[in-house]
């Protein structure tokens, strides 16, 4: 499949082509090793950055010098519904 996707890239047909992510870091690495990409996305936000080891794949990505685009920043919007305490303060 990528090689058709890079052939559509260099068709002009894609401008920037990455992948969304929602595995492991390892599986993370090998992705990332196996292909040349212009991005990808991984879930970020501060309770999945400890979580699911956001951070492990934050830093996975920028190693490799693969941009990041965010998802869930807010978890789907979970992280903004407060509970009362914290939404009195």
């Amino acid at each position: 499949m990528y090689d058709e996707l890079l052939k559509l890239k260099k068709e002009g047909k894609i401008k920037h082509l990455g992948f969304s992510f929602h595995g492991d870091p390892a599986m993370l690495k090998e992705v990332i090793n196996e292909h040349k990409w212009d991005f990808c996305q991984l879930q970020l936000n501060y309770l999945d950055w400890e979580v699911v080891n956001a951070d492990e794949l934050y830093k996975i990505a920028e190693e490799a010098n693969v941009p990041v685009i965010v998802m869930e920043p807010l978890r789907g919007g979970v992280l903004c519904d407060l509970p009362d305490k914290a939404a009195e303060k």
